[in-house]
Parts: structure tokens; sequence; C-alpha cells
């Protein structure tokens, strides 16, 4: 009997093809994601912690007004256990672009060479990687430099521009505009305009009290936590998303699939009924007759688990290159993670174990009698009298009563079509989202042609067409979280500002307002309270929020420019940024940092560009998602309605109007799931949005318009009227015996 139910295991896999392969490239996918996404995820955080601890990448950065002579540096790194240096670049107009070029530090942010060698003479220069890749520098080439050739020895990267900013309010790295080199120190001090800084590494909980020390005597201009210094910690962060990934897709996916495997094995277990009942009369124990079915489970999590071993570990390199590609990235060795691998493998075995063992428990647990005579057919009858006498046609019948009577498989397949219609749908609302931000809200809130930033306060002003503004970082005081604070003139006539909140009323003086991404990110708006403090001089604020400017691209609270001076005690008139229509004259010592209104969007783009990449990934899952569910269930249909076919045919019906009755009801359900699937992606897509304010300084709104609804619709169906396809292929294969076996049975 054992022969006889073995031989039933190839027969049954034969038999329902379409079903094990499906679940098998189901579980294959999940298996190879959740070992990409961790090895990945684990290999870049590992990189970068082991790269900052080894480089010792700074704490925090500030600059003051006056220098801090070498003796005092020392003074206080004894005072208050840190380490202190100063750190010198000089920025340098080459080929279009900017080469920001460092002078060589000894104790903080260490270079790491990442190809070629170390410079060991005065001409020698190393320079970042994506940089020289995009301008066709080579090692061994020559650069000129303000009229001085350098040979370029090397590559290399520094753990305060692992994220290479140009400047930290820019939103995207841009490697063809800006680049980093490093010169010895005799050598870099030859060179005019430097620019200086500070970085610390502190020891001990004793910030706030260097700060006010340094404060007093060298008087702060600003001052970088590394928590909020972009450079340095979106590289940190961006390990644990990608592992973040895979924990929330993959128990979706293992719930479909586990959702398949109950229903076919039910199929299965229910086809054998009278052979269990003949086993259980020799004897057989349930605890055998389980061991058996647990075996289709298996089969599928042993040849997924394989398969995606191998995917994933070909995904690891790609999905590396794609990632470290957006960072200077330091030399890595790739970790495998092997926790991953064990999860992965271990999980399908329970599962789908699980999953059969339940199925087959329900079954075995009636007598061996009720199973030789199959008494399950009170059940049929019941639901044959479904919609009688009703004005449906007799096709809209036979459907109906066919996924009520099967309801697990109606569910399933429902559930299976809500989740490619949500991977679909998120692919198009991100696209759509994107589109909004960049065209209404970027190019409509930038309305100026140059930006200068200034390293200092200046009173003095008296350019044409341009427009003075007070813009400093702060933070809130009970959550740390960095935004700016920008001082304006709410009725400035060039049109550089804002001078309407979000429901179209002019800005008042007095008033102060916040932006749409920072109300967003601390859930504060009209007629709340902020409390904010100095990050120089922990200084604390009070103030009340009297509206919203519709600003998702900045983190940003708007005051009068005059309050801005009176409020944090400057003088009347001080300024530290100007927006103008034109290029100014401005003495180059004290501009920080500058910017062109077409950089900012060109950023903007390149910015965008790999959210859309994923947009493309998500539609063709979703697509590859739908076949698989749709394969598995029509197969199961057309299974489970073989004697009917056949009878049908017997009677003459045509095959499209056989299909038609088989496949009816799954147009509706097909509808359905996707309904269900639209407030279920907006509400999702939302929340991961949200969450991005606080890496990215930007709020995008969620945006779907009517045009993506009918899209996804359309490419949902079209997936299923192409799976249907070969589906109708299975029923042309029913032969008219079938009617004729099944009622010698």
């Amino acid at each position: 009997s054992m022969m006889v139910i073995n031989k039933r295991v190839s027969r049954n896999l034969k038999h329902n093809k379409a079903f094990f392969i499906g679940s098998t490239i189901l579980c294959m996918l999940i298996v190879a994601f959740i070992i990409a996404c961790t090895s990945t995820g684990s290999t870049m955080t590992n990189a970068i912690n082991k790269f900052y601890g080894e480089c010792h990448v700074e704490d925090a950065e500030f600059i003051t007004a006056q220098e801090i002579p070498d003796d005092q540096i020392e003074a206080l790194e004894k005072k208050y256990d840190l380490t202190l240096e100063q750190m010198k670049y000089v920025n340098v107009d080459y080929d279009n672009s900017t080469i920001r070029v460092f002078c060589e530090t000894e104790k903080l942010n260490l270079a790491q060479v990442k190809e070629g060698k170390k410079y060991n003479a005065a001409n020698e220069i190393l320079l970042s990687e994506t940089y020289c890749k995009n301008h066709d520098i080579e090692i061994g080439s020559s650069i000129n430099l303000l009229g001085k050739d350098y040979k370029v020895t090397g590559y290399y990267t520094r753990p305060d521009y692992a994220y290479m900013l140009q400047s930290l309010s820019d939103l995207y790295i841009d490697n063809v505009g800006f680049g980093i080199a490093l010169l010895p120190e005799e050598e870099f001090n030859a060179m005019s305009s430097i620019q200086k800084y500070y970085s610390v590494v502190y020891n001990k909980e004793n910030t706030i009290d260097f700060r006010k020390d340094v404060n007093n005597e060298y008087q702060l201009l600003s001052y970088i936590d590394n928590t909020t210094n972009t450079r340095i910690k979106y590289a940190r962060e961006e390990g644990l998303g990608i592992s973040g990934m895979a924990s929330s897709f993959a128990p979706i996916l293992f719930i479909l699939n586990m959702g398949f495997i109950a229903v076919a094995l039910s199929r299965i277990v229910k086809r054998d009924r009278q052979n269990i009942g003949v086993m259980r009369t020799f004897g057989y124990r349930k605890r055998e007759l389980c061991k058996f079915y647990i075996r289709y489970g298996m089969i599928i999590a042993l040849c997924g688990a394989l398969l995606g071993i191998i995917g994933g570990v070909l995904l690891i390199n790609p999905f590396l290159n794609l990632y470290c590609a957006e960072f200077n990235f330091p030399n890595y060795t790739k970790t495998f993670s092997w926790a991953s691998l064990v999860v992965a493998v271990i999980l399908p075995f329970i599962l789908f174990g699980l999953t059969a063992y339940l199925v087959v428990v329900k079954m075995t647990k009636q007598s061996a009698v009720q199973l030789l005579h199959g008494e399950e057919n009170n059940e049929k009858t019941k639901n044959s009298k479904l919609l009688k006498g009703s004005k449906f046609s007799s096709a809209t019948k036979y459907s109906v009563r066919s996924a009520i009577r099967n309801k697990a498989r109606t569910i399933v397949f429902t559930f299976g079509i809500f989740i490619a219609s949500a991977v679909i749908l998120m692919g198009l609302v991100m696209n759509s989202s994107c589109d909004e931000l960049m065209n209404k809200y970027l190019k409509g809130s930038v309305k100026y042609e140059y930006a200068y930033y200034l390293n200092s306060m200046q009173t003095e002003f008296n350019y044409e067409n341009a427009q003075q503004l007070y813009r400093s970082s702060y933070e809130t005081k009970d959550t740390h979280k960095a935004f700016l604070l920008i001082g304006i003139d709410y009725h400035d006539e060039n049109g550089f500002m804002p001078d309407k909140d979000e429901r179209g009323k002019k800005l008042k003086d007095g008033n102060v307002y916040i932006s749409k991404a920072l109300s967003m990110l601390l859930d504060k708006g009209n007629g709340d309270k902020i409390t904010f403090i100095n990050p120089i001089t922990l200084e604390e604020y009070e103030t009340k929020i009297n509206g919203i400017i519709d600003n998702r691209t900045q983190k940003a609270l708007y005051m009068s420019f005059d309050e801005a001076n009176s409020m944090l005690g400057l003088e009347a008139g001080s300024y530290n940024a100007v927006y103008s229509s034109e290029k100014l004259p401005i003495d180059e010592s004290i501009i920080g940092s500058q910017q062109k209104a077409e950089d900012l969007l060109s950023s903007f783009d390149s910015f965008l560009e790999p959210v859309k990449a994923i947009v493309y990934v998500l539609i063709i899952l979703g697509i590859l998602l739908g076949v698989i569910v749709i394969s598995i269930i029509t197969g199961m249909t057309v299974d489970e309605n073989a004697r009917n076919i056949s009878m049908l045919k017997v009677l003459g019906y045509k095959t499209k109007e056989i299909s038609r009755m088989v496949f009816r009801v799954n147009h509706v359900l097909i509808l359905l799931a996707y309904i269900i699937a639209i407030p279920v992606v907006l509400l999702l897509c939302e929340v991961s949005l949200r969450g991005n304010i606080e890496t990215m300084s930007i709020y995008m709104a969620v945006h779907a318009n009517a045009l993506d609804i009918i899209l996804g619709i359309a490419v949902v169906y079209a997936t299923y009227y192409v799976a249907l396809m070969l589906a109708k292929r299975k029923v042309l294969k029913i032969s008219m015996v079938e009617s004729l076996k099944g009622n010698r049975e």
C-alpha cells in the first residue's frame, strides 16, 4: 500500500505541475530576497562601522570666528578629555566642477586609500574614485590644479565624506560636479583662500561644557553633530534600511505560499480519501499518514530553498554595486549573512510542514467508514441550490457556486491578486509622487538663480536683484531633530521667498510659519508651540506657529528677517545668505558654499532616479506574482472541474463557453482585490514616505492620479488574461471520457 502511495506522490506532482512550479518559484524568490538583502545590509553596516572606527570619524564639526591656537587645542584636549583637530580645505574649479582639496589630517577623519598608493612626493595627489571615473582621470595620469600639475597616485575616501555632499543643504550627491582630493601638509599650506573648521571626538559626556567654553573664547559660528550630518549619518543608516526591506516583504509572501500549499494539499488529500480510508482500515496511524503528506510541503521547501540560495548568492554582488555606488564607499569584505541563510532555509520547512500537517489532521478526523464512502456531498447539494431561480445566466450561477464551494481557494486567489495589485500600484504611485514633488513643489519653490551661503554674519548689503536672509541650523529641544531657522522678508519684491501660507493667505509680519516637511516630521501645525535650541550658544527659544508654508523640500521654520535678528540677539540687518537672479561679486573668502538653481534641480533629478528605478522593479515583481498566483489557481480550478468540463463537452459546449463558466467569478474577485489594494497602498506609501523626512529632509506626499489606478487595473487584467490563455489549453486537453470515468467511480 505504501508503494501505491509513493507512486501517487509522483503522479500528483505531475498532475499539479502549475502548483508545484509556482510555489517553488515563490519560495525561491523569498529566500533569494532575504539572503541578498541581509547580506548586502550587513556588509555595508560592518564596512562603515569598521571604517568609521579605524579612521576616527568626527563626533561633531564646528566653525569659530577666531582661530584656536595649537597650544590651546592641546589644552582643550586635556581639560575635556577629547580629540580636537583643525580641518583645512580649498575649493578648486576644475573642468566645470568643484574639487575640494583637503589637507592631510593626523588624528581625525583619516584617509583610506581604496586603490593605487599614497603620495610620497610634493607633486602627487589622491582623488575620490567616482569623480575620477566621471572625468576620465586615471591613476598615474596628471591633473592641473591652480596652474600646477599633480600626478594622481590613487583613489581615496574619508569617513566624514562617506556620502559626498558638496554642501550639507544639498539633497543628493553629484559625482560629476563634485569630488574630493588630498594633499600633504606643506604642499597644501602653499595654497590661497584656505577654509578652516574643527572636528572633535568626545570620550566623555561633556559636550555642553566644551561648547560653552569654545563659544565664550572663540565664538562658535556653526556646530554640526554627526547624528544630524547627512554625510556621515546616511551611510550608517543605509545598511539597516536594506536589511529591513527583507523583513517587511518576506512574511506577506510566506503567508501567500502557505495558502497555496493548504489549498492544493487539501485537494490532493480529498482525492486520496478512499485510499486513506483503506489504509486506516489496515491499521495505519494518523501520524504515519501525516508524515507522508507533509512530503509535498517539504519538496517545495527543499527545491525553493536550494534555488533561492543560488539566486541569493548571485544577487549579492549586483545589490552591493547598486547600493555602494551612492557612497564614497570604503574597501569592504563581503559578509555573507549565515543567520539569514539559516532562517531563509529553515522557515519554509517549518511553515510549509506545519501547513501540510494541519490540512491532513483535519482530513483524517473522519472515520475510516466516512472516508471510504466519501461522505462530503451534503455541502455540494446545498451549494447547488444557490442562486436557484435568479435571473443570472447559467455560466454565472455555475461560477459563483464553484467559488463558494471552494472557499479556501477563492480566499487565496483574492489574497494573491491583492498582493500583486498592491506591488504594481505601489510602483505607479511612487512614480507619480516623484513627478509631483519635482514639478510642483521643487520647481515651484526655487525662484532664484543663485544662492550664496556665507560663513559669517554680514550687515552691509547693496546688491541689485538680490535678497538677503538669515539661515541657520537649530534643533528641537526634546527630540533633537535638526531644522533650518530662516529669517526672510515676507514682502520680498524679487519674489524669491514664499509669500503665502498653504491656505493662500499672505504672510503677516510677526507671524512664525513652519514648512510642510518640518510640520509632518514634528507633527506640529497651526497654533502649536515649538521649543528649540541654538546648537551654538545652547540658548533655548519658544515660539508659537501661526501657519504652514507648503515647502516640502526643506525642514524649516520661517520668521520675518527683523524678528529673527532681534530674537537671536543679532545686530539689526544681519544676514548670512543671499538669493539672487544673477551672479554676484561677493568676496570669495566669506562664501561658505554657493548653489545654482539649475544644479539644485539636476541634483534633485538624480536623487529621484534610484527611486524611479525601484518603480520598474516593483511593477515587474507584481506581474510575476500575478502570473504565479493566477497560474496556480486557474490550474487548480480546471482540475477540480475536470469531470464537469468533460460532461459539458459531451453536451456540445464550446471551449470558450466552458472557460467562461469556470472562470467568470474570477473577474469580480480581481476587481474586489484591486479595490481593497488601493487604500492599503496609499496608507503604506504615506507611512514609508513620512519615515524618510528625517534622513532626506523631504516630505514626498503620496500622489496617485486616476491614470495610475486605470493603468494598474489594466496591467492586472492583462496579466490575468495571459495566464488564462495557458489555463485554457488545459481545458482543451480534457477529454470527453473523463465524465464517463467519473461515473464509473
